[in-house]
């Protein structure tokens, strides 16, 4: 999620946001961006194993991350494991 700028847009239209970066700085600034919003959940984890559950996300948007990536067919099957039936993955 990086400093949060695009959670920051999302938040206010929908119930719930993960945000999720392997960088400590960056969620701490996100943190701060993001301190008005209750519906917002910051973690520190890992794009090719991330700690939500099975189908428990209705989307994924992952911007500004294809360069930083290592394996991207390995990030694109870790969104798809935790994306619902029907959901949106949006690179």
């Amino acid at each position: 999620c990086g400093t949060g700028q695009l959670v920051q847009l999302v938040a206010p239209h929908v119930e719930q946001v993960y945000g999720i970066d392997s960088s400590v700085d960056m969620l701490d600034a996100a943190r701060v961006r993001l301190a008005k919003y209750k519906n917002v959940t910051l973690l520190q984890d890992d794009l090719y194993h991330t700690s939500l559950d099975k189908e428990s996300v209705d989307a994924v948007l992952m911007t500004i991350i294809l360069p930083y990536l290592e394996h991207p067919k390995f990030a694109f099957s870790e969104a798809a494991r935790i994306a619902r039936p029907n959901g949106r993955l949006v690179i």
